[in-house]
């Protein structure tokens, strides 16, 4: 598919630039920034999710939980024997 864009002439020289380092098409680098800004925007997207998912405020019963963890830990892991 062919399509006509415009773009600033600085980000064309840096394009044209590109092309000669890495020989490879215009076309090319224009393919790979078109599916890279798609995949950011699926990740933003789903780093927007995760986010608002994990933004629910912690329940009393979570609280305590938290709270008593180390010192259960301390008691179970910590204050055994090493087998050896």
């Amino acid at each position: 598919m062919k399509i006509a864009i415009s773009i600033p002439d600085d980000v064309f020289r840096e394009v044209e630039s590109y092309v000669a380092e890495q020989k490879c098409s215009r076309s090319e680098v224009f393919a790979r920034a078109v599916i890279q800004f798609f995949e950011k925007s699926k990740n933003a997207k789903l780093l927007d999710a995760i986010n608002e998912a994990y933004n629910i405020p912690e329940s009393t019963e979570d609280k305590a939980v938290r709270r008593a963890a180390p010192k259960r830990f301390a008691k179970t892991v910590l204050s055994k024997e090493p087998p050896y």
